[in-house]
């Protein structure tokens, strides 16, 4: 990805999350400045949206406040037509959860001395948070409500950051949470902030107490198969002292956090810095800076080494034009003319061609108090400095042909692409993709179905060949990385009756027989855990109906011609029988058996594969997406299910709570 910003060029994804995705980026200024940034984008379904849009904006306006090393600042906002984009200072590091996952796989903990610097500086930057104050010197009363182990950045100079309040809580926030509403994790939430949603900085307390319990003991303190079963045991569990756990922990250390871990929250630390100063003095020294930076660079060397390697190329081509506008300033030092009408700058070094990708509309700042840095759009930029606009075309063309060259998205691993036969129509993605993912290029998602409905372009991505299986999500809840998956359906309105049908269909009460067949039973947010604990996230609903049907106009994945058993999991002569013996009424799609009366192994139907490689885009099971529904609470589901009678649009989306567990739902992931 290559996009321009007003004075900021978009690059390759470090990290998606549920509302933004993070990209790597250049502010490219006058006088060939330019500075590496990290820069948060708001999700294209969410920027439609005015109360997270609201949301977003109130983010940058409390982290702009807060001024302390141990949280990354917030440089900027700019406005793109319907983007909103957060500047932050990028960091070289990693988020505890990815570094805690990577120690967990090689067998090991965290050793206590690193545990104890990393929640002790992050405590010192929550207590800035606690007491950043207004332009009027008014406490902003600033809860984070969502400290936990993907929001403590681990940078590899050793300084650990805290992260992300966008559902922070605090006074003069432009968008309020509404009463009831949560906001956060629930494993990481405080009893007070379950029950009745009254929170304060005692509730960032207890959720860094639950951080510093599973970076001691190396393992999750509250985790269940299901929403309910985590908040029970929230609520009711006795907490094991970590000692019991792991080697080299103190009695003191046991004491301060089953103090943050305290039910009442009044027997609490009161403050964040009073937590922070008790594990300084517990009689075992912190580590230095210096150690956590070697160890950060340990057990993430190879992504780190990656992105140095890709930084150090991306900053010696900047260099280099930054040279040659320096040369020309001094040449044409007091010329302030515009370009003569229909004239052209220069044409940029040969670079190798590039897929089309989605363009931004015009640059503004935002226009708020909280930011005093004076704006720039791009057309006062043309204006006052033709040479530095020339400037700024030479450093992203050339950013762009080193892109390509390397094959970078989102710092991504190298590695052959698996099963692709790209369409003779289709333009080659730009991308490599590891094995047992797709290339998918570049284009326009028609989205027909969709709400609102209308084209949404795609920059190039990878998604996985196959749906996840239950294989897949079993290894991953071997290593810690996932909850269960779900061996019983959970939506509101299930009967018995239904239980007794349905609660058999869940792949991962028969591992054995199943193990290739789609994992099934899981909520939207262990379908995302999943993949983040791969390096990936689940595809946008505009990605997937790329993947799925691509640029060429095509009914189906497979083409033009009507669904049959040979080209997917549907419901034919099977499904139907299924449903009379268990007295649930179907209709066919088509009348000849397609071998299987429920889920099929993935991959069982290779007529039926995309144009980008991908299989069971239709049929077998409905995958959940990166789109938001009606309510924040809803999330959308596309491709339909093995007992599909219809296949029209309104019959492969749809939309669900993003805590159903269902028999018919799985997943797969894109990078």
């Amino acid at each position: 990805m290559n996009e321009v910003a007003g004075r900021y060029a978009l690059f390759g994804e470090i990290a998606a999350g549920g509302m933004a995705t993070v990209y790597f980026g250049r502010l490219l200024g006058d006088g060939g400045f330019s500075r590496t940034v990290a820069i948060k984008r708001l999700h294209p379904h969410y920027a439609k949206n005015s109360a997270f849009v609201a949301m977003f904006l109130d983010e940058a306006r409390l982290a702009a406040r807060i001024q302390h090393p141990n949280v990354v600042p917030t440089l900027d906002v700019v406005a793109m037509g319907q983007d909103v984009l957060l500047v932050l200072e990028y960091v070289h590091g990693e988020s505890l959860a990815a570094l805690h996952l990577a120690t967990r796989k090689r067998g090991d903990k965290i050793r206590v001395p690193i545990v104890l610097s990393i929640l002790s500086c992050a405590l010192h930057g929550l207590h800035a948070a606690h007491e950043a104050r207004n332009e009027r010197g008014e406490p902003l009363g600033i809860v984070h409500r969502d400290v936990s182990p993907q929001n403590i950045l681990v940078g590899a100079d050793g300084v650990p950051r805290i992260l992300d309040f966008g559902v922070a809580k605090a006074a003069g926030r432009i968008q309020a949470t509404r009463e009831g509403q949560l906001k956060g994790k629930l494993a990481y939430m405080a009893p007070e902030q379950l029950q009745d949603g009254v929170v304060d900085r005692t509730t960032d307390v207890y959720a860094a107490g639950i951080v510093l319990w599973e970076a001691l003991a190396g393992r999750r303190l509250f985790h269940g198969e299901s929403e309910a079963a985590v908040v029970t045991k929230v609520l009711s569990d006795e907490v094991p002292p970590p000692s019991k756990l792991t080697a080299g922990v103190t009695h003191a250390i046991d004491n301060i956090t089953l103090r943050a871990l305290s039910r009442d929250k009044k027997h609490r630390f009161q403050s964040a810095r009073e937590m922070a100063l008790a594990l300084e003095s517990c009689g075992i020294p912190p580590a230095m800076p210096s150690q956590i930076g070697e160890w950060v660079m340990g057990v993430s060397s190879d992504v780190l080494k990656k992105r140095t390697q890709v930084i150090a190329e991306l900053e010696r081509q900047s260099s280099r034009s930054r040279t040659l506008d320096a040369k020309e300033l001094v040449d044409q030092l007091g010329s302030v003319n515009p370009p003569p009408s229909g004239s052209s700058p220069p044409p940029p070094p040969s670079i190798p061609p590039l897929s089309p990708l989605p363009r931004f509309g015009s640059a503004s700042r935002i226009s708020a108090p909280q930011f005093t840095t004076p704006g720039m759009t791009a057309r006062k930029r043309s204006r006052s400095a033709p040479t530095s606009q020339k400037a700024i075309i030479y450093v992203v063309s050339a950013l762009a042909a080193l892109t390509a060259i390397l094959g970078i998205v989102a710092f991504r691993a190298l590695g052959p692409a698996s099963g692709t036969e790209p369409s003779p129509s289709a333009t080659v993605a730009p991308v490599s993709c590891p094995p047992g993912m797709a290339a998918v290029a570049a284009g326009n998602a028609a989205l027909s179905a969709s709400d609102p409905a209308g084209p949404a372009a795609v920059g190039a991505f990878c998604i996985d060949v196959f749906e996840v299986t239950t294989d897949d999500y079993r290894a991953c809840v071997q290593s810690a990385g996932c909850r269960p998956a779900g061996q019983k359906n959970e939506w509101p309105t299930i009967t018995e009756a239904e239980r007794m049908v349905l609660d058999p269909l869940c792949n991962a009460r028969a591992p054995e027989d199943r193990g290739k067949h789609p994992i099934n039973c899981v909520s939207w947010d262990m379908a995302e855990q999943f993949c983040k604990a791969h390096q990936k996230r689940l595809p946008h609903e505009a990605e997937w109906e790329m993947a799925a049907l691509g640029n060429d106009g095509r009914r189906y994945p497979w083409g033009n011609d009507d669904p049959t058993a040979k080209l997917l999991n549907a419901c034919g002569r099977e499904c139907v029988d299924w449903g009379r013996r268990s007295r649930i009424d179907k209709d066919a799609l088509f009348p000849d058996s397609d071998g299987y009366p429920t889920t099929a192994p993935v991959g069982a139907y290779p007529e039926g594969k995309s144009a980008a490689g991908a299989f069971d885009m239709l049929g077998n099971v409905w995958e959940w997406v990166d789109g938001v529904g009606r309510r924040p609470d809803q999330r959308v589901l596309r491709g339909g299910a093995w007992n599909a009678s219809s296949l029209g649009p309104s019959a492969t989306r749809s939309l669900e709570s993003m805590e159903r567990r269902s028999y018919s739902i799985g997943f797969r992931c894109a990078r």
